[in-house]
């Protein structure tokens, strides 16, 4: 509910999915911040297939931000 809000996109390591970022915003909620983690398209419940493109990268964190914004 913070009016600064953070994207947090997991690393794209094997098993790293957006529960990755848990304890770190456990830091940052507290401090005033809004936390959204999403997993890319393709991991964990997300759809789609894997796309580690840079293009298709850059779409899921634009989507992500826009969801925020919204």
């Amino acid at each position: 509910d913070g009016d600064l809000a953070v994207v947090l996109a997991h690393q794209r390591e094997y098993g790293a999915d957006e529960k990755s970022w848990r304890s770190f915003v456990q830091l940052i909620v507290p401090l005033g911040y809004t936390a959204l983690t999403f997993n890319f398209r393709g991991i964990g419940r997300s759809e789609g297939d894997i796309n580690y493109m840079e293009s298709e990268l850059v779409r899921d964190v634009s989507a992500a931000i826009e969801w925020l914004q919204a």
